[in-house]
C-alpha cells in the first residue's frame, strides 16, 4: 500500500495523502496491538485488532483507487477539450 500511494505521488495523481496516510498509520497501530495480544494468547482480542486493521488497509486502498480514477476521468476530460 505504501509502495502504491508513493508510485501514484510521483505521477502527480495524489495531491492530499493525509486521509490515506492516517487509515495507514491507524492500521499498523491495530496490527502492533495484535501481535501483542497474540503474543499473551489472546487470540479473540488479536483476531479483532488483525481484522481491524484489515480493514483500515482496505479503506485507505479504496480512497486511493477513487482518487486516481478522479485525477484520470479529469486528465481524459482535459485531453477531449483539447481535440476540440
Amino acid at each position: 500500500m505504501e509502495k502504491e500511494l508513493q508510485e501514484q505521488k510521483s505521477k502527480g495523481n495524489v495531491v492530499n495523502e493525509t486521509p490515506i496516510t492516517t487509515l495507514m498509520d491507524n492500521a499498523k497501530i491495530k496490527l502492533s496491538k495484535a501481535e501483542e495480544a497474540f503474543t499473551q494468547n489472546d487470540f479473540g482480542e488479536a483476531f479483532g485488532q488483525a481484522n481491524a486493521a484489515q480493514q483500515l488497509i482496505k479503506n485507505a486502498e479504496r480512497i486511493l483507487e477513487k482518487i486516481v480514477e478522479q485525477f484520470e476521468e479529469e486528465e481524459e476530460a482535459e485531453e477531449e477539450q483539447e481535440i476540440e
